[in-house]
């Protein structure tokens, strides 16, 4: 069967709980608190805002390098065993 917005965010948090999903949408910001809650990063409202969204995905560009660096830092290196 179908299912929501929301329900898919779920999803897909659970298969990578560090991406970064940005949602669309026409319908008010109550939609937009529900898809904070399912695990999105961001949403945007029509009529978007080009200035928005570059500002958005320059923010979450920043915090997946800060992740990468973090993860790589405390990360437990196995080569050589």
């Amino acid at each position: 069967g179908e299912m929501s917005g929301v329900e898919l965010l779920m999803r897909i948090k659970k298969m990578n709980s560090l991406m970064q999903i940005f949602v669309m949408t026409s319908h008010s910001t109550l939609l937009g608190h529900s898809m904070h809650v399912g695990g999105a990063y961001g949403f945007f409202e029509k009529p978007l805002k080009i200035q928005d969204i570059l500002v958005s995905l320059g923010e979450a560009s920043r915090r997946a390098i800060r992740w990468r660096e973090l993860y790589s830092r405390h990360s437990i290196s196995i080569e050589g065993k």
